[in-house]
């Protein structure tokens, strides 16, 4: 991370702004979840789902693609990711599974 390029114009975008925005957006829709261990241990912690945060992430990477310069397909790359790659993975097997 120390050889990774912060480009000049770093500052102009409200990234503390922004990532508040993100952490209230996250803990908004957070579900607290209790698990107890086969030792007995009762484990309490928050299960967050980004889905609910997708549009302002997807603000996020705006701003990162216009300070870096990238293109609109680098863009939808990025914003898709999950969609195209992850859940295809997924849709596949459940579509397996189905025939």
């Amino acid at each position: 991370m120390r050889s990774f390029p912060i480009p000049e114009n770093w500052e102009g975008a409200d990234w503390v702004g922004l990532s508040d925005r993100l952490i209230d957006s996250l803990e908004s829709s957070a579900r607290k979840k209790t698990i107890i261990t086969k030792q007995g241990h009762v484990i309490e912690y928050d299960e967050i789902s980004a889905a609910g945060s997708k549009e302002l992430i997807d603000e996020i990477d705006d701003q990162l693609a216009r300070i870096y310069g990238l293109s609109a397909e680098n863009l939808d790359f990025i914003k898709n990711y999950d969609i195209k790659y992850r859940f295809a993975g997924i849709l596949m097997e459940v579509s397996a599974q189905v025939e």
